[in-house]
């Protein structure tokens, strides 16, 4: 009997196929097979990454020259949006001004990340300038605003005032037949057509725009110093010619020859003139803003009176 044929026994690859596939191949086919999947994963140094703000949250207020601040200053440092705290800022001044004494300029910011530079660090300057706050890279800066300080002058010399006397002035306002002038430390001075040398009639004045001037009431008598103290109205070195229970609450005044208005921070509007001394009351909705209200005096024998803005309560649509 012839025996049946049978085929070869598969040698290598062939082999190994019948036998089952090999772990090799199956990673070898996995990788071309199986489509491909990205993973995002952020890099350590973007997860570290910080980014540093700094923003003025209570700016300086005007502060007279060669004088300490009386607010602070403050400022807000933020770390990705967050309150940053233990963060050094540096303050730097503009040319002019400087620290107290052992104040080195650097603050540190508060579990609230606020920096706060207190009242008095800072002596300012003789002019307005910017101070700028650098906490590591981040910078930001705030005007400093200084009220300008400064003796009298009269034409190209100095005022008929004791030199040792002439310094520190902030507000001055003249007339026809005088002048009246206040220093930063509130003291009022004056001097008239009659008296020219300038000489001290109160303390106590105000150092704010148009709160004082000089009225002379045109009728031979010399006038004096009009002024604002603790908001009432002041006339040399006495009350003003007004009832008591009226005299407070002044926020502005202007003088001219023969008479004067003043408005009260409520509005109303009160004046006096040659004519008439007692300082009466001829309106109210007076506005308080600087140079809108003044005293005009008409050179054909008309009495003069105020002139002033009432405000506008309504608005067109």
């Amino acid at each position: 009997m012839t025996p049946t044929p049978t085929s070869p026994e598969p040698v290598g690859d062939a082999s190994r196929s019948q036998r089952g596939i090999s772990r090799r191949s199956i990673v070898v086919a996995g990788a071309w097979s199986v489509p491909a999947i990205t993973v995002a994963v952020a890099a350590p140094s973007a997860s570290a990454s910080t980014t540093l703000a700094i923003v003025v949250t209570e700016p300086p207020t005007q502060t007279t020259a060669c004088s300490a601040t009386v607010t602070p200053i403050r400022f807000t440092v933020t770390e990705n949006g967050a309150p940053a705290a233990g963060r050094a800022v540096t303050v730097t001044l503009p040319d002019g001004a400087r620290f107290r004494s052992g104040v080195t300029g650097t603050y540190i910011s508060g579990s609230d990340g606020v920096v706060t530079v207190p009242a008095g660090d800072i002596l300012a300057g003789p002019k307005t300038g910017v101070i700028s706050a650098t906490v590591s890279g981040a910078n930001i800066q705030t005007a400093f605003p200084v009220r300008t300080t400064g003796a009298l002058q009269y034409g190209s010399k100095a005022a008929n005032i004791a030199a040792a006397s002439n310094s520190g002035f902030v507000r001055l306002s003249a007339s026809d037949n005088g002048a009246v002038a206040v220093k930063a430390n509130g003291e009022v001075w004056r001097t008239t057509s009659d008296a020219p040398e300038w000489v001290k009639v109160g303390d106590g004045g105000s150092t704010e725009a148009n709160q004082s001037g000089y009225v002379a009431f045109g009728n031979g008598e010399s006038g004096d110093a009009l002024w604002v103290k603790d908001g009432a109205l002041r006339y040399g070195s006495t009350a003003a010619n007004i009832a008591a229970a009226s005299n407070s609450g002044f926020v502005r005044l202007s003088a001219s020859d023969n008479g004067a208005v003043a408005v009260k921070a409520n509005g109303e509007v009160w004046r006096t003139t040659s004519a008439e001394r007692p300082w009466v009351k001829v309106g109210d909705g007076g506005s308080t803003e600087t140079n809108q209200s003044g005293y005009v005096n008409y050179s054909n024998g008309t009495t003069g009176d105020a002139l002033w803005i009432k405000t506008t309560t309504t608005c067109a649509v």
